[in-house]
């Protein structure tokens, strides 16, 4: 008798040990594949912070575009380097605020805004400058009198 318990219980271990090494198996599967999913977030999560840095950038252009359309439409003084970025960043809208400026008296006068994108790009300055001098001397400014 005792060697038929002695055979019970050992097969009786063997299939609790081969139950615990599927057990074990499918956790280490089940871990590599949340690993997985986490490498996976991580890429997503920093792709979505490179194009919310490319979008913040692009907003800040836009916003400085609009204050220098804004002070041209004014009738403002601004600098040539402001025009220039202007029309480099987004000449329609250069050529919108030329045809929309209103004539001063004692027209205000403004620092550059564009300062702080030259010298967080130098690179970018020394080769286009040229390009957008050129644009710059195509472009005819019209001027329109309003009596207000």
């Amino acid at each position: 008798m005792q060697i038929k318990g002695k055979a019970f219980t050992d097969s009786n271990l063997i299939i609790k040990e081969e139950e615990q090494l599927k057990r074990k198996q499918e956790l280490e599967r089940e871990l590599k594949k949340q690993q997985k999913m986490e490498e996976q977030l991580k890429r997503e999560a920093e792709a979505a912070k490179k194009r919310m840095e490319a979008e913040q950038e692009a907003l800040k252009i836009q916003m400085i575009c609009l204050k220098i359309a804004g002070r041209i439409i004014a009738g403002d003084k601004v600098s040539t380097k402001d025009h220039q970025y202007l029309v480099k960043h987004d000449p329609k809208l250069y050529g919108k605020a030329l045809m929309m400026r209103v004539i001063k008296e004692e027209p205000k006068e403004y620092k550059q805004l564009s300062e702080e994108e030259e010298r967080n790009n130098p690179l970018s300055k020394s080769s286009t400058n040229s390009e957008v001098t050129s644009d710059m001397n195509e472009i005819v400014t019209p001027t329109v009198d309003i009596q207000i």
